[in-house]
């Protein structure tokens, strides 16, 4: 499985992503964004604190801190 590298928030609820072999994509969360388990991303500064959740040096999941 492929593992980003690196998470950056964009505006407009955006996600990119860089990976190890150069690639970099975008997640559009915009759809999703204040509606269920995506509530508390409406607030962009919230937003904004995504990270990745690392074990052992690979990434797990993208992360956000307990809102």
């Amino acid at each position: 499985m492929n593992r980003p590298l690196s998470v950056e928030p964009k505006s407009g609820f955006r996600l990119q992503l860089v990976y190890p072999d150069g690639i970099e994509g975008m997640i559009d969360l915009s759809p999703d964004v204040g509606r269920g388990v995506f509530a508390p991303l409406a607030d962009e500064a919230f937003f904004r604190t995504v990270r990745l959740r690392l074990e052992s040096g690979k990434c797990l999941s993208l992360a956000f801190p307990d809102p």
